[in-house]
């Protein structure tokens, strides 16, 4: 009963009178007078006379037990997800090729979800045009020997090379200084390349397309 009296009128004055609160951390030091009840704050508990008690208070209470649970709010609205129509190519034998993006050029960029990579069709053999995407390949090696590479602009894209079919690496690219290259689109002429700077490069390696190609012309759609 004294304990809680005491905290009260110590609480009154520091609100009403302005009284200085020496507080360390959340604790208030006092020293409460045996004969009247006087109450004063300290610094710390030595300063009390041996004709008062020291005593702590701290400023923030323990925390209570939990109130009744509140009543159930209304259901909130339900997100509407709607998922996007996709459409998926298929060749005259009903092979199917995968799903497409885009058109370019009259090449259609087909994505191939076994190989997470893009292959173009030519619209007129049904294959992989030489001539697009045109692929350079970069040798460590001078007269386009050693170790071979394609640029970084391949990296999403089946190409072709002779009769077989090659997609990059997914691996990290390497900036590497290459001493020749060339372009079997670009009549597969070996050049010494003179620069010094190194360029962003891929691994490649031969693929398995989960299809037949050349396709069967013409291509059809269906969106689903």
């Amino acid at each position: 009963m004294k304990t809680t009296l005491a905290a009260g009128i110590i609480f009154g004055l520091i609100a009403l009178l302005g009284i200085e609160c020496y507080a360390q951390g959340t604790t208030i030091q006092g020293c409460y007078q045996k004969n009247n009840g006087q109450l004063r704050i300290v610094s710390t508990g030595n300063a009390c006379r041996p004709s008062e008690i020291s005593i702590f208070l701290n400023t923030t209470g323990p925390q209570g037990p939990a109130g009744p649970a509140g009543p159930q709010g209304p259901p909130g609205e339900q997100a509407q997800c709607q998922q996007q129509p996709i459409t998926r190519v298929y060749d005259a034998n009903e092979q199917f090729l995968g799903i497409l993006p885009t058109s370019w050029d009259g090449y259609l960029s087909v994505f191939v979800p076994t190989l997470s990579k893009f292959i173009f069709i030519s619209p007129e053999d049904g294959d992989i045009d030489s001539f697009y995407p045109i692929v350079y390949f970069y040798y460590d090696d001078l007269s386009c020997a050693g170790n071979s590479y394609v640029d970084t602009s391949m990296r999403y894209q089946v190409f072709k090379l002779d009769s077989k079919y090659y997609a990059a690496k997914d691996a990290p690219s390497d900036c590497l200084v290459l001493k020749s290259y060339y372009a079997p689109a670009m009549g597969g002429q070996c050049r010494t390349r003179s620069s010094t700077t190194c360029i962003s490069v891929l691994g490649y390696g031969e693929v398995t397309l989960p299809f037949t190609m050349p396709v069967s012309l013409p291509l059809h759609f269906q969106n689903q």
